[in-house]
């Protein structure tokens, strides 16, 4: 059996190392997760027609919220497909 001094000494030197292994891997995944560079993208300009008839789905949206306030936007959207204006 080893001494209790050798012991102590074989396990504080694993104690040491294993913590550095960990931040040697934590730098690496810091550096792969990080920001992407680039250009951004601008924002989507919607034809005349879906702009339309987001317009319509939100006026109808906003009726039914009026009546009830649980109302869902699936909800709107199916009563402005059967609504004809």
């Amino acid at each position: 059996m080893k001494p209790l001094k050798q012991l102590s000494y074989s396990f504080s030197k694993v104690l040491h190392t294993f913590p550095l292994a960990l931040v040697e891997m934590a730098k690496t995944q810091t550096r792969k997760s990080g920001k992407k560079s680039g250009t951004r993208k601008g924002k989507r300009t919607l034809s005349p027609a879906l702009k339309a008839w987001n317009e319509k789905v939100m006026k109808v949206y906003r009726e039914m919220k009026k009546k009830n306030p649980n109302t869902k936007l699936g909800d709107a959207m199916k009563a402005a497909k059967a609504k004809k204006d």
